[in-house]
């Protein structure tokens, strides 16, 4: 970690430093463009004064062959003439000067400028033609050029610590360093997505791992099921969504009051599928027995001596033990308050009930005719509102059941 740390200042520092010598490199690979110009030219007229000096040679030599009255007059003229027009002149005389400045550079001193003097440049254009004159050239404008380069733009520098905060929230770990081992929420999460049909004893085993870090774990597993992997089967989807809402309530129940907890435990145990299927007389026996167990031990604080051993082979059969074993450690729960909040909790069931029953009597009947989409919503309105009016009324009648078998326990308990 500490040298992560340390070695961010370097990088940034590095391209920083990169960022700001762009134009100093530019402007030196210009002026090694513009010296390796001049190098060719320089050869050029180099390969051009060796010409000349040859053909001064050979005027040389046409000259010792007058001499010697080998050549007729009329080579003699046009001798003459070869001698105005290929004579040494002074503007040779200046190129093979310039020449000679050109091969004095030291080879390892390339970057040097050209000399700056005006006047002596400017003479040697005057006296080396061309060349000199593009030499002049270049050794006035060589500042102006440097300062009229445009500048580049700044260079976008990525910090590595806004990567690592994105993809893994830290740095990355020293070579060596083994990965950080999986939380205790991922792994129940782990063992509750694969416990297939005991996912409720998965649930009981974890309970106190089951928190909103779980959730925030299943809801990322979900969004990469949904972008990752499209070909994933809805009803693997549905399950996931089915099993954030159970865990949702499972959070919502430790959150509660230890009174609602248990009005929450008892209307599974009438209601273990949560459909409000009746069951049959004998399934109904059972499951009362099984409630009037558990309201036994939470009002007696524990198992009391009068616990049915049959109920308690029955609900330990049934459950594998996980209702059984919350009845031993369950928190004691007042008599008096338990019933006094079931009831208001009635009271409120019923008034909804009332209130979904009224609207539904206010609703027209389902229209006829030409306008099937029209009927078609009423319809499902209809069919919707029927059936949670059917949920309040199976809801209401538990919440009945259990006030009535809490009201059995607590005589009992009383004439003890």
């Amino acid at each position: 970690m500490a040298f992560w740390a340390a070695s961010r200042p370097l990088r940034l520092a590095v391209v920083a430093r990169a960022a700001d010598g762009g134009n100093t490199s530019r402007r030196r690979s210009q002026r090694l463009n513009q010296q390796g110009r001049t190098r060719q030219q320089g050869r050029n007229l180099e390969e051009q004064l060796r010409e000349r000096e040859a053909r001064a040679a050979e005027q040389q030599r046409l000259q010792d062959q007058d001499e010697l009255g080998l050549l007729p007059a009329l080579e003699e003229e046009e001798q003459g003439e070869g001698e105005e027009e290929g004579g040494p002149s002074r503007q040779d005389q200046a190129m093979r000067d310039l020449v000679g400045k050109l091969r004095q550079w030291p080879p390892g001193e390339q970057e040097r400028e050209p000399p700056a003097d005006e006047a002596s440049v400017e003479g040697n254009a005057a006296a080396g033609g061309v060349l000199g004159a593009e030499l002049a050239g270049e050794a006035v404008g060589e500042d102006s050029e440097e300062e009229e380069l445009p500048e580049l733009p700044p260079i976008d520098v990525v910090e590595a610590d806004y990567i690592f905060e994105e993809q893994t929230g830290q740095p990355p770990a020293a070579p060596g360093t083994p990965p950080p081992a999986p939380s205790r929420q991922a792994t129940a999460l782990l063992a509750i997505m694969q416990a297939g049909e005991a996912v409720e004893e998965v649930i009981a085993q974890h309970r106190e791992d089951i928190d909103e870090e779980m959730l925030r774990l299943l809801d990322r597993r979900m969004q990469a099921a949904e972008q990752l992997e499209p070909e994933l089967q809805e009803d693997v989807l549905e399950g996931l969504q089915l099993l954030h809402r159970r865990l949702k309530a499972e959070i919502d129940r430790q959150r509660a009051p230890p009174s609602l907890r248990l009005l929450d435990e008892l209307l599974n145990i009438l209601d273990p599928a949560g459909a409000g299927l009746t069951p049959t007389q004998a399934e109904r026996e059972q499951r009362r027995r099984q409630a009037a167990v558990r309201l036994r031990a939470a009002f007696a604080g524990g198992i009391t001596a009068e616990a049915d051993v049959l109920s308690l082979a029955a609900q330990l059969g049934s459950s594998g033990g996980s209702q059984l074993a919350d009845q031993l450690v369950a928190d004691p729960v007042d008599p008096t308050q338990f019933m006094a909040e079931c009831t208001e909790l009635l009271a409120a069931a019923q008034e909804q009930q009332r209130q979904v029953a009224a609207y539904l009597q206010r609703l027209p009947e389902v229209p006829g005719g030409e306008d099937e989409e029209a009927a078609g919503r009423a319809a499902a309105q209809r069919a919707h509102l029927e059936g949670l009016l059917q949920e309040r009324q199976a809801a209401a009648a538990m919440v009945e059941e259990v006030l009535e078998l809490a009201q059995a326990v607590s005589r009992r308990l009383s004439g003890l």
